[in-house]
């Protein structure tokens, strides 16, 4: 489903199209309606996220990473939100104000982060624009055509897609760990060649990931 068919649903609609999201039926609305959530509000999270970390003395770089969490772990936990809280305000109001709470959550988890040791990463990280030649991987035969399988599934998933999703999914996938985000310089980097904000690399990856997880289900199917 494209997201594009729910942007005049209600934000109320949209949530609950959200909490679908653990039903295998229902995953593409769902995935489609938090699309349509993020452009909803995006703009004013990331607003918020700037101003509030600048008191706490970090750049807009740090600020879209806030966001980009705060808009995961809605995603990650919708039934924390119900619009019953909503009651006395407009429901988009509310959603906003949750969100902030989320996005202040998140900035103190990433202060955390960012002033424990050094993370996985050594500053030889570069954008990844191509899968790699298998050929050239130091790894058994055996090893190789898994690789290549999963490839092939992978690069047919990513071709229903733009370039730059391709993209974004294979740098993502090529050095995000858990519990740390991509190095700063990296995003930078990643948002200067394609030209995007970190919001919408953030949309960017979602689809692109939710793309990928689709075809390999497919597959196990067939």
């Amino acid at each position: 489903m494209n997201w594009e068919e729910l942007k005049e649903e209600s934000t109320a609609d949209l949530i609950e199209y959200i909490k679908y999201k653990d039903q295998p039926e229902y995953l593409p609305l769902a995935e489609a309606a938090f699309i349509a959530f993020t452009f909803r509000f995006n703009i004013e999270i990331a607003d918020r996220c700037r101003k509030i970390s600048a008191k706490w003395g970090y750049d807009s770089d740090i600020a879209d990473q806030v966001a980009e969490r705060t808009f995961e772990r809605f995603w990650n936990y919708p039934f924390t939100f119900s619009k019953d809280r909503c009651s006395d305000m407009p429901i988009d109001k509310c959603v906003v104000l949750y969100l902030f709470r989320i996005a202040r959550n998140c900035l103190a988890d990433l202060d955390k982060e960012l002033n424990q040791e050094p993370g996985p990463y050594d500053g030889t990280e570069e954008v990844i624009v191509e899968f790699p030649a298998i050929d050239h991987l130091d790894i058994p035969a055996s090893t190789a055509e898994d690789f290549r399988k999963t490839q092939e599934i992978i690069d047919a998933a990513l071709s229903t897609l733009t370039g730059k999703h391709k993209i974004i999914y294979l740098t993502y996938k090529a050095y995000e760990k858990d519990g740390f985000k991509l190095p700063r310089q990296l995003l930078k980097e990643l948002r200067a060649r394609l030209e995007l904000s970190q919001n919408s690399i953030r949309v960017y990856k979602n689809e692109a990931f939710q793309t990928v997880e689709q075809y390999f289900k497919k597959n196990a199917t067939e």
